[in-house]
């Protein structure tokens, strides 16, 4: 079949389509079908953000950033707006990274310190300080996020700790228990396909198995498959 442009027609074999001040004009039959399109998926495909982490006191407070098209140094895009600094979750939607909970910085003199709720909220076009927009069910450190195209997620932590937790991009609301996984787990590895989010091994004596909750539905997770021994 040709295809052929005249003026503001394009012409496909004998049927067109036509565009002029008052609208737009079909002359024929077209069949019109729908294709898939991935969704966003983790952390994109332009950069890399790293918040945060243990260093010498005080802890590192940077959003540090880099490319994934030119192999290069990473460069300071912001700061973390809060008292939350170190084991933090993570999570992003197509515009914004999300930390979730995470270790505060010690008052002066001080060793212990407390597990924070806060989930904070960074641009990736402009950089810049987190803001605190919301709140975890609790205060938790190591702490898995996950994401959605719609939602984040926050998955077991310390202290121990097996609820799913669930917050909407759009409103910056705070999280709400929407299942449990099948047993405690922190510093663990969070994986998130188009439909599913996954947590695996972690720091436990309680098992070795990876578990798999749905994203369309609040529901606890299932045991899906165990993790191969150390070092195989």
């Amino acid at each position: 079949m040709a295809i052929t442009v005249c003026g503001t027609c394009i012409d496909f074999g004998s049927q067109s389509i036509c565009v002029d001040p008052a609208g737009i004009y079909v002359s024929g039959k077209f069949a019109f079908k729908s294709c898939d399109v991935n969704p966003h998926q983790g952390q994109g495909d332009a950069c890399g953000f790293a918040a945060g982490g243990i260093g010498p006191a005080p802890r590192i407070t940077t959003i540090q950033k880099w490319s994934f098209s030119s192999d290069g140094n990473a460069t300071n895009s912001g700061n973390l707006g809060v008292m939350a600094r170190s084991c933090l979750g993570a999570a992003s939607s197509s515009t914004h990274g999300y930390l979730l909970g995470g270790y505060g910085t010690p008052a002066p003199g001080a060793e212990i310190v407390d597990c924070r709720d806060f989930i904070q909220k960074f641009p990736f076009s402009s950089g810049g300080t987190a803001t605190d927009v919301a709140e975890l069910l609790g205060k938790k450190c190591s702490i898995s996020g996950h994401e959605s195209t719609t939602h984040g997620y926050g998955s077991g932590g310390n202290p121990d700790a097996n609820e799913i937790q669930k917050f909407q991009f759009s409103n910056d609301g705070n999280a709400t228990d929407v299942g449990n996984l099948t047993r405690n787990f922190k510093n663990h590895a969070s994986i998130t396909s188009s439909e599913n989010g996954y947590a695996a091994g972690g720091y436990s004596s309680s098992g070795d198995n990876y578990d798999k909750f749905p994203f369309t539905s609040d529901t606890n997770a299932t045991d899906v498959g165990e993790l191969g021994p150390v070092g195989a």
